[in-house]
């Protein structure tokens, strides 16, 4: 059996997309956050609509005192705001519902002061449900 996540269209592309838990994973081992998300993020754009959901179907591993926290909890943000953007009218994996994935203190992603009025208004309700103030050009990549 050829792995989906190998397969492009009738053919096999020899470059296999990452989970989300596979991306979040190289962070774990000295990747940075924000190459491990982007590459998630590309990986999301390059799946066929049947590959998006074994992309997402793993739980990211995390507890309260994990110091990755706040990027698992990025990841599982990011999740819920694509599966909603999607074309395929997507629903979530049901383990991002978890508690863990709530951050305990606000984490303004542009650390500006200045910008944290603009990142409450600007953050979608993925993000902001899990105290993540960004903005929805979080999951761009031009």
């Amino acid at each position: 059996m050829t792995d989906n996540l190998l397969q492009r269209g009738p053919d096999p592309t020899g470059y296999r997309l990452s989970t989300a838990n596979q991306s979040f994973e190289r962070i774990r081992e000295g990747e940075d956050p924000w190459i491990s998300f982007g590459d998630f993020l590309d990986d999301w754009r390059r799946a066929e609509s049947d590959q998006r959901a074994a992309l997402i179907a793993d739980s990211i591993k995390t507890n309260e005192t994990d110091p990755l926290r706040r990027w698992a909890a990025l990841f599982v943000a990011a999740i819920d705001w694509l599966c909603w953007l999607s074309d395929e009218d997507m629903a979530p994996p049901d383990w991002i519902a978890d508690e863990v994935y709530v951050l305990p203190e606000p984490w303004f992603v542009i650390e500006h002061e200045a910008m944290r009025a603009w990142q409450l208004e600007q953050s979608p309700a993925p993000f902001r449900m899990r105290r993540i103030y960004t903005d929805a050009s979080i999951i761009s990549r031009a």
